[in-house]
């Protein structure tokens, strides 16, 4: 079975191929999930065409095959119109193949097809209500005007300001009592990166963290709204590499986040500085 997702929203993508994987791992124990990005590694596609050993069935997903040459692309489509009846492959093209390409061919083909596209500003209006719903949050429509003119139609920094909010304002995993944000409440870090305000910023961190926001929360709010803010700024590029230095450091569980937004706090208000590794950079705060 052949399953085509297409258009350029990583959101939505990444929503969907999460969806098959969840309906997938429902009955399987993932030994036969196979996951490919053709923008990361070399892919090795004479592996979909093999008969799973560990499950009744194969999940294969094979990511952004748009940027794959044409000579790679041809490979991959004589793959998918033999896959044995036991796999199931899942393929988003991210960027769009050439109309009358051999795999284009064979992906106009598939079982099923699943949009994701960008969406237009209506349709992200909605999409901010219902996920706002979603997370028990009320907001009015000043705020949802406030969100679609900072992130525009950018579902990442969308959902990360929506989660943020959520958390700050009384969630529906929260026992404390849902509360409509205030114009004051949201896009704190968007604006303090606008302004270039790195000490206020490490401040802002340590009094959320304080407060109870997850860690995990409030660097991904830092990080989409440096994102916003054109990461490609020289001014910029320390900050991203301070942020990228941490986040490796807390997934690696070798520094812990409440270290973590002690050096954050610290480093922050000099991110132009040379860069340190956050190992360096910690033992210099203790």
């Amino acid at each position: 079975m052949l399953i085509y997702v297409t258009g350029s929203d990583a959101y939505l993508a990444k929503q969907a191929i999460d969806q098959l994987k969840a309906k997938y791992l429902a009955k399987n124990d993932g030994a036969e999930l196979i996951e490919i990005n053709a923008d990361e590694t070399l892919p090795n596609f004479a592996d979909l065409q093999a008969v799973p050993l560990f499950a009744t069935s194969r999940l294969a997903i094979i990511k952004k095959v748009g940027v794959l040459d044409g000579a790679t692309q041809d490979s991959l489509a004589s793959v998918l119109g033999s896959l044995p009846p036991t796999t199931v492959a899942a393929v988003w093209d991210q960027k769009p193949l050439a109309a009358k390409s051999a795999l284009a061919t064979t992906l106009s083909g598939a079982a099923k097809k699943i949009v994701a596209e960008a969406l237009d500003e209506p349709a992200t209006r909605r999409w901010i209500r219902a996920r706002s719903q979603e997370l028990g949050l009320q907001l009015d429509e000043a705020v949802v005007s406030s969100l679609l003119s900072a992130g525009g139609n950018d579902l990442w920094f969308l959902e990360t300001e929506l989660r943020f909010l959520a958390t700050t304002a009384g969630g529906k995993n929260d026992d404390r009592p849902r509360q409509t944000a205030r114009p004051d409440d949201y896009f704190v870090y968007y604006r303090l990166v606008r302004q270039k305000a790195w000490a206020k910023i490490g401040r802002q961190l340590a009094a959320d963290f304080q407060g109870g926001t997850p860690f995990e929360l409030l660097l991904g709010s830092l990080a989409a709204a440096v994102r916003k803010e054109a990461v490609d700024q020289p001014e910029n590029r320390p900050v991203v590499e301070l942020l990228g230095d941490v986040d490796f450091g807390t997934k690696t569980g070798l520094l812990e986040p409440g270290a973590a937004i002690a050096l954050l706090a610290h480093r922050l208000s000099n991110p132009a500085g040379n860069r340190v590794h956050w190992e360096a950079m910690w033992e210099g705060l203790v």
